[in-house]
């Protein structure tokens, strides 16, 4: 049988590809421009301002930071759980952001965190800048603090989940 995805392995996975621009464009689109990347490099940031590893993530106020401006984060997934705290603590102060993650959603990490934003499943796979396949397992998106205009990209769910063609809104369709 030939596999159509890059086998992951959990701990020994690369944690490191970029988000696609593709990606987000179609985030900036969606939801307003990012302001700041609040996990990155300066090779990979995905806004003018970043947070650097040196800089620590996890001591920053992401909220004062942000100063009513959006921000990103597309962490390390693995633990992913004391950035779902973190995210949680932010939001409480007020900051508006979004999070790239797997879509865990039998997890405790996912229970803890969806009473707290708007989640939005990812109708078309990601491809990671510097990976030659789609991301095999499902991804979401949660939005702490924003909100989105609807439209024929955004199909509302049950129990407070949205799926999101993020294609059709990159492609302007």
């Amino acid at each position: 049988m030939t596999r159509r995805y890059p086998k992951t392995n959990r701990h020994k996975s690369r944690q490191d590809h970029p988000t696609p621009w593709e990606f987000v464009s179609a985030l900036e689109k969606r939801f307003g421009l990012i302001a700041v990347d609040l996990a990155s490099t300066a090779r990979d940031a995905k806004a003018g301002r970043f947070i650097s590893p040196k800089e620590n993530s996890f001591k920053q106020d992401w909220t004062n930071l942000l100063n009513g401006e959006n921000g990103y984060l597309n962490p390390e997934w693995d633990p992913i759980t004391p950035w779902v705290e973190k995210c949680i603590e932010e939001k409480l102060k007020g900051g508006r952001f979004t999070v790239l993650s797997q879509a865990s959603i039998d997890s405790d990490w996912y229970w803890a965190m969806e009473k707290h934003c708007c989640v939005y499943t990812l109708k078309s796979r990601i491809r990671f800048e510097g990976s030659k396949h789609v991301y095999p397992k499902p991804l979401i998106l949660s939005a702490f603090n924003l909100k989105h205009e609807p439209g024929p990209t955004i199909e509302r769910g049950k129990n407070g989940l949205y799926r999101w063609n993020w294609k059709l809104d990159v492609n302007g369709r």
